[in-house]
């Protein structure tokens, strides 16, 4: 009995000893004792002071919050991730009752009534989180029908019936018994048929798949989200949303997305398309051989890499100390942040999930993608995390980033021919999110604001092929319900870095505009910026027409 008894405080302790020495059990106990400081603790009059109390204030949280998005990109158990949301919502709640407070409100004013432009871009960030503060009812509204919503597109359980049908396919397993999931099925189906009636038949009923699952859902997520900005001012939630962006108005988001509207196959013909189109053809390399190219193609801005062991590279802009880098085997590409970059503070700190070799056009595009977002974010040459890792607007926070994955990857990629697959697949996958991003401001816009009222029209125009469910296509990605009208950011900010990368590279200023758009030491608008840049002032209409007639008409 004796021994039992000791066997079973033995497998106790060392639980205990175990979940002690777990890192995120120690990140969970940091995040349950974290308490932003008192009201005494900023009692400084003048905003200089303020911004430095703030800022080491609250680094502390943004820390612990970059630590706990770390972690979710690894496969945990269901102790664990409790852990993880049980610190979110701690630090969610903390940082809500300083957004609230009538110190940050005393230190806001100082910001911006202070000639310092730091100061400017720092009370504009505070601002935008302020803006989107919501209460506790409406919060869990939202999470709740967005987390119905992605869980209806997830599900797997789902089988197709063509009955006697011309459409059922004889060459192989019937989607019944195959071991695949059903949207792996769909795509094996839609490039195996040849009758492309069927393809669209099949095609169209996979997009409806979760009409009935989230219908209810999303009516209640776009009538919440209407009504509080109604309350707030707005005719609908499509204004609100766009109000504090650079396409500041559904109108110039429309002139952006018809501008960007041009025909091209239909989603049910690109697979087979693709399936049949040659790739591009790339030098098989290592992922560190690669990255030693990356890193010479970076020496123009003054970059230089210290390898301190194959798998820690700490990155240099002339002396800054900007971050490490940490290497980590991974069949999928990815970037993950642990720590921000803040002058004065901190250096950074990356991990990166890479393949052994690279043998692809896309693995190699999207290693450039994830340490485009990587300099990026260690080059930011502000002293406040704030303005470090939020754009001055939504729609304007990745420009930079994008800016320099087009000059890395024009540097080291071969330039695609229109006939490649990856050239099709980039004009689809185009054409795909200008749809969806009509889709998406149509469903938050009131009817007697709607601007897009034909749906099935709009489709045409980019598929070249009719479609009288069209407006069904809303239940068909996540995004609708995750990022709303503002869907379009992506395209966007990907159409604005490349028309900024071509004018400074047609005007011989690429280190410039690195300096310009990255560092920012001067800490200029985004206005600024841009004035810079282009060489003058332009309206946001002008901005547009600029990046379109470009886009038409490349600058040689």
């Amino acid at each position: 009995m004796l021994k039992r008894i000791l066997a079973i405080a033995l497998a106790a302790s060392l639980h205990l000893a175990a979940q002690a020495a777990s890192p995120i059990a120690l990140l969970s106990q940091q995040c349950v004792q974290f308490e932003l400081p008192t009201a005494t603790a900023f009692t400084a009059n003048d905003a200089a002071n303020q911004a430095i109390a703030l800022e080491r204030a609250t680094l502390g949280l943004f820390n612990l919050k970059d630590r706990v998005n770390y972690y979710r990109q690894f496969t945990l158990n269901s102790d664990d991730n409790e852990m993880l949301i049980q610190c979110q919502l701690h630090l969610a709640d903390e940082m809500s009752q300083l957004l609230k407070s009538p110190t940050l409100i005393n230190i806001e004013r100082s910001l911006a009534s202070s000639a310092e432009p730091a100061h400017q871009r720092l009370h504009s960030r505070l601002a935008q989180l302020s803006l989107h503060q919501h209460t506790l009812a409406q919060k869990a509204q939202q999470h709740s029908a967005q987390a119905t919503i992605l869980h209806g597109l997830k599900s797997q359980g789902l089988t197709l019936d063509f009955g006697d049908t011309q459409c059922q396919l004889n060459l192989a397993p019937s989607f019944e018994s195959t071991d695949k999931p059903f949207n792996q099925s769909i795509a094996s189906y839609l490039i195996k048929q040849q009758d492309t009636h069927c393809k669209q038949l099949v095609w169209q009923a996979y997009q409806t798949r979760a009409k009935s699952k989230n219908h209810a859902a999303l009516r209640q997520l776009i009538d919440s989200q209407n009504h509080l900005a109604q309350t707030r001012g707005f005719s609908d939630h499509a204004s609100y949303a766009l109000s504090g962006q650079l396409l500041a108005t559904p109108k110039l988001l429309k002139q952006y997305l018809d501008g960007m509207t041009h025909v091209t196959l239909s989603p049910w013909e690109i697979g087979s398309t693709l399936a049949n189109a040659p790739k591009t053809r790339v030098t098989k390399q290592t992922s560190d051989q690669f990255i030693n190219q990356l890193y010479q193609a970076l020496a123009i801005f003054d970059l230089r890499a210290e390898i301190i062991t194959p798998q820690l590279h700490r990155l240099w802009h002339g002396e800054r100390l900007l971050g490490d880098i940490y290497f980590m085997d991974g069949a999928q590409i990815r970037a993950t942040r642990i720590r921000q970059t803040v002058v004065g503070m901190q250096f950074g700190q990356f991990s990166l999930r890479l393949p052994i070799t690279l043998d692809s056009y896309r693995d190699q595009q999207q290693l450039l993608t994830e340490m485009s977002k990587i300099i990026t974010q260690f080059s930011h040459g502000s002293r406040y995390y704030l303005v470090n890792t939020l754009g001055e607007t939504q729609d304007s926070s990745a420009i930079a980033q994008h800016w320099l994955a087009q000059y890395l990857g024009e540097t080291l990629l071969p330039t695609l021919t229109q006939s490649s697959r990856e050239a099709i697949l980039q004009t689809f996958a185009t054409q795909q999110k200008v749809f969806r991003s009509k889709l998406a401001l149509n469903a938050y816009q009131i009817p007697s604001n709607a601007l897009y009222t034909n749906l099935n029209n709009q489709f045409y125009l980019s598929f070249n092929h009719h479609w009288p469910e069209a407006s069904d296509a809303i239940y068909s990605f996540s995004g609708i319900a995750k990022q709303g009208p503002l869907y379009y950011q992506a395209l966007w900010q990907q159409s604005l870095g490349q028309f900024l990368y071509v004018t400074s590279k047609h005007q011989h200023t690429i280190p410039e505009t690195f300096s310009l758009l990255l560092i920012n030491e001067d800490h200029l608008s985004l206005n600024e910026q841009l004035t810079q840049v282009l060489g003058k002032s332009l309206s946001t209409t002008s901005l547009i027409d600029r990046i379109l007639y470009v886009q038409a008409n490349p600058l040689t």
